[in-house]
């Protein structure tokens, strides 16, 4: 609004003969470059949506044959130039890829009703979207893009969901197009928050899901593997775990729709790269493996199982199609990559979980379980399998005891298939494929699985498993000695760095570790690799270790260090009874015995089978219905009867006496205190008894025995005298009273032994084991 000026400022003006800048001058500059502003403004809006009336309306003549190239230039290139610049306001350039949007997704719907206007759609249509997404992302050079860019994005995506809804079934060639557009997109996310993103993430991901469900059968070779790479993307994204563990889900669909199209799947090649690396000789069914392969890598716990599962189905679906070759490469290229990521902290977070690893494992045993006599006529099974033995030892070296146990488990069960698939004909690859699993057994450290706060028992069950099958395949080693030597110290180390749990139990029943370990102590003695004197002792010179260690612990001089934590040390009741009984039955089954001048196996035994007797009722925990002590004491006797049966003429039996006096001992000596802990057995009458009659028994036959020597051979007399006072001792039911018992009857004689003094045996009491001293007194009389 102008205003005349008032007389008082006329006057004012003149006085100081200075001009005055009005202030509606001032103010109408400002407003007249507001007003050009907006009037551009308007009128641009104006203009774009008046063309986009006109091109709708006139569109099927504009793209007519004759005119098509120039009149589509006149129609879409003032569009995308305004969609372009961003000196506009973003309301305006909204407005302008709104519309030219709209003319591309008409142009499509109308150029595809007939055959001779498809090319329309992918020589413009469909470029015309390329370019403003190139002038976004060229104009963005990887900064975050703005919230009109995304705007735009998210307009280009919608288009593209309208063509593909329109048009899909007649795209062909255009299809890879459509879906670099959908790739492009999707890789915008490398500048921008995830958070902006997400919404225009959703989208795209909402499109691919369309072609995946809607065109998949209908889409060529390679662009499957467009589809694919795209699906990798939205697997990959950390945003969302549920848009990823659906991308993998679709990339399964692809494989298994792409192996229901072939007759047959062939290798990888060697080293195959990441699914972006699409080869075009190689089928979509490939491409998604390796994608899946590389979602097995992902940082989150939920997708590597997730894909690593995916992985097993499908290639377990794919199984009648894979070759011996291909089933070698899905080992190497897929299952070997994820397992040595996944153990040197190659994957997206560093070293992921034991779940993880353990799952790997798992399934590498499945698959070559499954596909054993493929992989045996592999050419390049040799080098697979070193490959794969090779990974395993330098990941059971890493000191995770969960970790060991399962690759151990896995090398065994995939040992014996192999051995049961190759039975029936010629295997040249077992010499190399037995040296790599006797490496991985031989150089891995026991004492690293050995703690006081965890149980290894399961780790050196799956342990001592692959040595039994080692040995079950008819085994041939350039230096057997010292494989013997070898195995035999790693049996005692498996049995002595044991650490059970502390409410298990190994009194009446083996645990695990010590069943299979007593599996191989027998398999060991039929094999070439043991000489069968030295064998034997060792299995003798172990049970007295073992022993030893038991009353150890027993006496609570051991496990002390144990009470805090959660494991203990192992009492070897169970596996003693079974070793002991063992060693009587390799006496008594071979030619063993001919031999015995050949070493101190004859001590050794008659030691062993002296100190468990006399542990009769002692403080070690006792199985009621198999006694450690009776065991033992039938060791000693059968020895004896099987020594004075057989011709050696290089043993001086006569040598033997003290052993059998002080075998005797043992069994005619017996310690039963009256209080005992709750937790230890303590026999009732009947069982004391029973008891008594089997000692009984074994003492007649043990003096059997040594009368025998008596009367066939020269006896030392001190001797002789040590074994007849043992007998004497043990015949009296209570010492005589008066004290006139000499100590020392092997050198002071009894005297006055007719004279008759009252009281002197007066009132006796008479012990529960009674009948064990006449038997003793009629052993004596026999003398």
């Amino acid at each position: 609004v102008l205003t005349k000026p008032s007389k008082s400022q006329e006057a004012s003006q003149s006085s100081t003969q200075r001009p005055r800048v009005l202030a509606h001058k001032s103010s109408r500059s400002v407003s007249g470059h507001w007003v050009t502003t907006a009037t551009l403004a308007i009128e641009v809006e104006f203009v774009i949506k008046t063309a986009g009336k006109l091109i709708a309306t006139n569109l099927p003549l504009l793209i007519d044959d004759d005119l098509e190239a120039k009149s589509w230039d006149m129609l879409i290139k003032p569009l995308l130039n305004l969609v372009c610049n961003k000196a506009l306001r973003p309301q305006l350039r909204l407005e302008a890829a709104n519309v030219a949007d709209g003319i591309v997704v008409e142009a499509g719907r109308l150029c595809t009703r007939t055959e001779d206007k498809v090319n329309v759609l992918s020589d413009y249509a469909l470029p015309a979207l390329g370019m403003q997404l190139d002038h976004i992302l060229a104009s963005s050079q990887n900064q975050a893009l703005s919230d009109t860019d995304l705007q735009i994005l998210k307009l280009i995506i919608r288009a593209l969901e309208s063509m593909i809804g329109s048009c899909g079934e007649r795209l062909t060639t255009e299809w890879s197009l459509v879906l670099k557009l959908l790739g492009t997109m999707a890789d915008t996310r490398a500048g921008t928050g995830e958070l902006k993103c997400s919404q225009l993430y959703a989208d795209l991901f909402r499109v691919t899901q369309f072609v995946v469900n809607d065109f998949l059968t209908i889409l060529l070779e390679d662009d499957v593997k467009l589809v694919v790479k795209l699906l990798g993307m939205f697997a990959e994204q950390q945003a969302d775990l549920k848009m990823s563990l659906t991308a993998l889900t679709s990339i399964s669909t692809i494989a298994a729709t792409s192996a229901s199209r072939s007759t047959g799947l062939e290798p990888f090649e060697d080293d195959a790269g990441a699914a972006s690396d699409a080869v075009s000789g190689k089928m979509s069914w490939h491409v998604a493996a390796l994608q899946l392969r590389q979602s097995c890598l992902d940082s989150r716990r939920d997708v590597q199982q997730a894909a690593l599962h995916i992985v097993d189905q499908n290639i377990k679906n794919a199984e009648p199609l894979l070759g011996p070759a291909s089933v070698s490469s899905c080992l190497s290229q897929i299952y070997l990559v994820v397992l040595k990521a996944y153990l040197s902290g190659t994957t997206s977070s560093g070293r992921p979980s034991s779940t993880s690893t353990t799952a790997a494992v798992q399934s590498i045993t499945n698959f070559v379980t499954q596909n054993a006599n493929k992989l045996l006529l592999s050419s390049n099974f040799c080098k697979i399998w070193r490959e794969l033995l090779e990974t395993y030892k330098q990941a059971s070296e890493s000191g995770y005891i969960q970790l060991s146990e399962v690759l151990f488990k896995s090398a065994s069960v995939m040992l014996s298939t192999i051995r049961t698939s190759s039975q029936n004909r010629i295997f040249t690859a077992t010499p190399v494929m037995l040296l790599l699993c006797w490496r991985m057994w031989s150089e891995f450290d026991l004492s690293s699985g050995t703690t006081i706060t965890e149980s290894n028992t399961s780790l050196l069950t799956e342990y001592m498993q692959l040595l039994l099958e080692i040995l079950s395949f008819d085994i041939r080693l350039a230096n057997p000695t010292d494989a013997s030597r070898h195995i035999t110290n790693r049996i005692g180390q498996c049995l002595q760095f044991a650490r059970h749990d502390r409410y298990t139990s190994d009194v009446l029943k083996m645990s695990s570790e010590q069943g299979v370990t007593f599996k191989v102590l027998q398999m060991l003695h039929a094999s070439v690799l043991t000489e069968p004197v030295k064998y034997t002792a060792f299995v003798v010179g172990l049970a007295r270790k073992l022993f030893t260690i038991s009353l150890d612990v027993a006496s609570s001089q051991v496990d002390s260090h144990y009470a805090a934590t959660g494991v203990k040390i192992p009492t070897f009741i169970a596996i003693l009874i079974a070793m002991v009984r063992y060693i009587t039955e390799m006496f008594s089954t071979s030619k063993l015995v001919h031999l015995l001048h050949e070493s101190s196996l004859i001590d050794q035994t008659l030691e062993l089978a002296k100190l468990v007797t006399a542990s009769k009722y002692g403080i070690l925990p006792a199985n009621p219905d198999d006694q450690l002590w009776q065991a033992a004491t039938i060791l000693g006797t059968r020895f004896l009867q099987l020594l004075a049966s057989i011709d050696a003429k290089d043993i001086d039996l006569s040598t033997i006496v003290p052993f059998t006096t002080n075998l005797l001992k043992s069994i005619l000596e017996v310690s039963y205190p009256e209080a005992r802990p709750e937790d230890q057995f303590s026999p009732s009458q009947e069982v004391l008894e029973k008891d008594q009659r089997f000692d009984i028994e074994q003492v007649q036959l043990l003096h059997n025995f040594t009368f025998s020597i008596l009367t066939n051979t020269t006896c030392d007399m001190s001797e002789l005298k040590e074994y007849i006072l043992t007998l004497f001792n043990h015949s009296l039911v209570r010492v005589p009273a008066w004290n006139d018992f000499p100590r020392d009857l092997k050198n002071q004689p009894l005297e006055s032994f007719t004279k008759f003094r009252r009281a002197s045996v007066a009132a006796p009491k008479l012990p529960i084991r009674r009948n064990i001293h006449t038997a003793a007194l009629e052993c004596l009389f026999d003398l």
